[in-house]
C-alpha cells in the first residue's frame, strides 16, 4: 500500500469526481495516510476545498479513527504515573498507548511529569 505512480492528472477543477471514481483506492485512509499515498490528489482536493468531502474530519476521532478512552482506560493510565514515578517512557512500555496520550491524560489530571534525562546533580 505504497506510494501511487501516475502520470500526469487534470482534474479539471474538479478533484472529487476522480476521487469518488477511484474511491475504493483510498477505502479506510485516514487524511495522512491518503497525502502520503496520492500526495498530488490530497493537495489538489485541499486547493479546490473538497478535502472534507472526501475524507471527513468526524472520521478522524482521537486521531486515527478509534473511539476515544473509557473512564476505566483513563484510570489506568493515571495510576501509571505512581507505578512508574512520573516517568513517562517507563509508563509506555507498560501501556499499550503511546506517550503523546499518557502525557495528556497526566496534564488533565494536573500531574507533575519528570522531565527527560539524567538529574543535573545526580552524581554516577
Amino acid at each position: 500500500m505504497g506510494k501511487l505512480r501516475r502520470k500526469r492528472r487534470n482534474y479539471h477543477g474538479n478533484p472529487i469526481a476522480y476521487y469518488k471514481e477511484h474511491e475504493s483506492e483510498y477505502e479506510g485512509l485516514g487524511r495522512r495516510a491518503f497525502a502520503l499515498r496520492d500526495g498530488a490528489l490530497y493537495r489538489s482536493l485541499l486547493r479546490a476545498g473538497q478535502l472534507e468531502e472526501a475524507i471527513a474530519k468526524d472520521l478522524r476521532i482521537n486521531g486515527k479513527g478509534r473511539e476515544p478512552l473509557s473512564n476505566d482506560e483513563i484510570a489506568i493510565l493515571v495510576n501509571l504515573y505512581s507505578i512508574h514515578n512520573g516517568n513517562a517512557c517507563k509508563a509506555e512500555k507498560d501501556s499499550r498507548h503511546c506517550i503523546r496520550t499518557l502525557l495528556k491524560y497526566w496534564r488533565i489530571e494536573k500531574l507533575k511529569i519528570r522531565k527527560r534525562g539524567r538529574p543535573r546533580n545526580a552524581e554516577n
